[in-house]
């Protein structure tokens, strides 16, 4: 069952996709603000992004990272629509070459096709009207490559997936929880208002909820830590500070649980680069 919803606030569009509806991150959203697009969407969703986009003309994409969700459709939106697709660097070689979507994603989203994107520039971050111009913010965490735009003239923040919950307790084996506090830390330096995430929507108070996840994960960090010191394992540690794990983990074979999320704040760098304990 596709979720297809849509929203329109202050000139922006945007367009809700997902093949399931029980779970606000199973779904994603597609911004445009006049010529400029930000995600692309899933690719198991393209009829509707395709109908969406097929509205207006498009002058560029804007990719905030290369998760298939946010990335999926590029290839074909930069076909269809004969418009450059740009992404931060360190996206580039996944983009290119393509990376590992575990099962459990696929079923979700689909698998995208691989395409070349180009660097952001200054000079091709503003609409062809004039009316809407973004700033990128590289800000890695949940994943090296993760970037957020600011509208500086509305003082919007479009912040793919830095936000999404105030209070996430999984974790995939990639992400980097430590590097992630910092870039809260940076957008909280920055002058906006409204947050727009790609899959809780818009969010008015967009400071107070970045800070509400900040210093959550602050505090699950120094909580972590100070158990570990005791001689605990991080299994018993996640069991006390997140509860037990759920379906979701079974679901994912382990690659989206709890207990990553405390081996990561306890050693402050990706499971994937650690021997567990």
């Amino acid at each position: 069952m596709a979720v297809i919803s849509r929203s329109h606030f202050n000139g922006l569009e945007s367009l809700r996709v997902g093949r399931f509806q029980k779970k606000i991150n199973t779904s994603c959203i597609v911004y445009r603000l006049g010529d400029l697009v930000v995600d692309a969407g899933p690719p198991n969703q393209w009829k509707y992004v395709q109908r969406f986009l097929k509205e207006r003309a498009i002058s560029r994409l804007l990719i905030t990272h290369h998760h298939e969700d946010h990335c999926g459709n590029g290839a074909k939106i930069g076909k269809h629509f004969n418009c450059p697709v740009h992404a931060h660097p360190a996206a580039h070689k996944d983009l290119e070459q393509g990376f590992a979507v575990q099962w459990y994603r696929r079923m979700v989203w689909g698998k995208p096709e691989r395409f070349k994107a180009e660097d952001f520039q200054p000079q091709n971050m503003t609409s062809q009207s004039g009316d809407f111009s973004l700033q990128p913010l590289h800000s890695p965490g949940h994943s090296p490559d993760m970037t957020c735009f600011i509208e500086p003239q509305r003082g919007w923040l479009f912040s793919g997936d830095v936000y999404v919950a105030s209070r996430p307790r999984f974790l995939t084996e990639d992400e980097n929880p430590g590097q992630e506090i910092e870039s809260l830390r940076n957008l909280l330096k920055q002058d906006f208002q409204t947050l727009f995430c790609s899959h809780k929507g818009m969010v008015e108070n967009g400071p107070a909820a970045i800070k509400s996840k900040l210093e959550y994960l602050l505090e699950l960090q120094g909580e972590a830590q100070r158990l570990y010191q005791t001689g605990l394992a991080s299994r018993e540690i996640s069991r006390q500070l997140l509860g037990k794990e759920e379906f979701l983990s079974l679901l994912s074979r382990g690659h989206f649980n709890k207990v990553n999320m405390i081996r990561a704040l306890v050693h402050d760098c990706p499971v994937s680069q650690l021997h567990h304990r």
